[in-house]
């Protein structure tokens, strides 16, 4: 287990320590369904704002943490249904995080709008409307706890907070996979891969709480990608409901087939598609066990094979069509 020390993010949220990880050889929980990545096809246009690529150059998606009911604080019913932070759940990975997948996508990079349009500082935090800022905001690539969107009607209408308590592990940042940089680009715009992990600093918010996304499933935000020029073909893909993990100590595994996006890279450097060590491929949400400790739910981005989706489609696909 790698566990790093935390900073404290440059906009002044205080980043406590990672809550001890305690518990890792659990069974899974029932209520920690899985992880789904929804498709944003309606944001606001940021046409004709500077230097913004355009909006038929960026896909929006949003990463979840999805549960079976709502979450609540410790000793109350649902308190399991909580994210505590987001990690790296093994050893061995020379790069680990989440990134776009460049082998199917050569041209794909992240979107990150600049500090001036009020976009997350270090892309930590969701967007705080109440500061004065322009779209491209909202079409940045960030990572936050529970919180796409906070400001002061948000957190009157549902309970969380004014500010988002997200922090970040020490070695959390943007970063390249490619040996040659995107130098055509702005600066912010030249990476494709998140490295490292995020966690609530503030365990008693709510922030990480399992809410309904407005269609009856509950779920906790926990990212925001936005990839610039993938390719014309790029499916999202699918993902099948979490399961006994029987490579790790981790209480479950998800796994989301796509084009898009990857987990963590071998020591090598290169991505391992051998069913026997996708150990490699995997990060780790983790979730309260209510008799103390956190359960260690992993969960993986893998390119889709034959038998994946085969796979795939006999313990997932009644799932994925009713979170879509």
């Amino acid at each position: 287990m790698r566990i790093n020390n935390v900073r404290t993010p440059s906009n002044n949220r205080t980043a406590a320590a990672l809550v001890a990880i305690a518990g890792l050889g659990a069974s899974a929980h029932a209520q920690f369904i899985g992880i789904e990545l929804r498709e944003d096809k309606s944001p606001p246009s940021a046409e004709g704002l500077q230097n913004f690529p355009g909006d038929d150059r960026v896909r929006l998606f949003n990463f979840y943490a999805m549960f079976a009911g709502p979450g609540a604080a410790a000793g109350q019913p649902g308190e399991e249904n909580v994210v505590v932070n987001v990690g790296t759940g093994s050893t061995g990975l020379s790069r680990p995080g989440i990134g776009v997948n460049i082998e199917r996508n050569p041209d794909a990079s992240f979107y990150r709008a600049p500090l001036a349009s009020g976009a997350p500082a270090d892309g930590i935090g969701g967007i705080d409307q109440s500061f004065s800022g322009d779209n491209r905001r909202e079409w940045s690539t960030f990572v936050s706890i529970g919180l796409k969107r906070f400001d002061s009607y948000y957190s009157d209408q549902s309970g969380l907070p004014s500010e988002d308590t997200t922090g970040a592990t020490s070695d959390f940042g943007f970063l390249t996979q490619r040996a040659e940089p995107l130098d055509d680009r702005p600066p912010l715009q030249r990476f494709d891969w998140i490295q490292e992990g995020w966690f609530n600093s503030s365990f008693i918010s709510p922030q990480g709480y399992a809410r309904d996304l407005g269609d009856g499933s509950y779920g906790v935000f926990l990212a925001q990608f936005a990839v610039m020029d993938l390719d014309e073909d790029a499916d999202i893909g699918s993902g099948g409901v979490a399961e006994k993990d029987e490579f790790s100590f981790a209480s479950s595994l998800s796994i989301w087939y796509g084009d898009v996006f990857v987990t963590g890279t071998s020591d090598s450097g290169v991505f391992v598609l051998d069913d026997s060590m996708t150990i490699f491929h995997r990060m780790t949400i983790y979730t309260p066990n209510p008799v103390g400790g956190v359960f260690s739910n992993a969960f993986s981005f893998q390119i889709p094979t034959p038998g994946a989706l085969a796979l795939f489609t006999l313990a997932g696909a009644a799932f994925a069509r009713r979170r879509r």
